[in-house]
């Protein structure tokens, strides 16, 4: 948020995030089965990329707790 002093008012306003305005900046991300984290995938793209390819058993490990295991296209999720 940012505050402005105008003429003896304060208007606040919230700035648009960059998830707002570039898709790029969405995390393409997963949630451990093991210790339950989210986290972020090693596969970075924007969602409509993401929409194109075709994800099956990728393995991927946790950073939290090092559990691998192997993800499937629904497993991921944009945040």
């Amino acid at each position: 948020m940012t505050a402005v002093m105008l003429r003896g008012f304060c208007r606040i306003w919230r700035r648009a995030s960059a998830a707002d305005d570039d898709p790029m900046e969405r995390t393409l991300s997963l949630t451990c089965p093991q210790c339950g984290e989210e986290f972020a995938s090693a596969l970075q793209m924007d969602p409509a990329t993401f929409a194109k390819i075709r994800v099956e058993n990728n393995i991927e490990r946790c950073p939290n707790c090092g559990y691998s295991k192997r993800y499937q296209k629904t497993d991921y999720f944009f945040t």
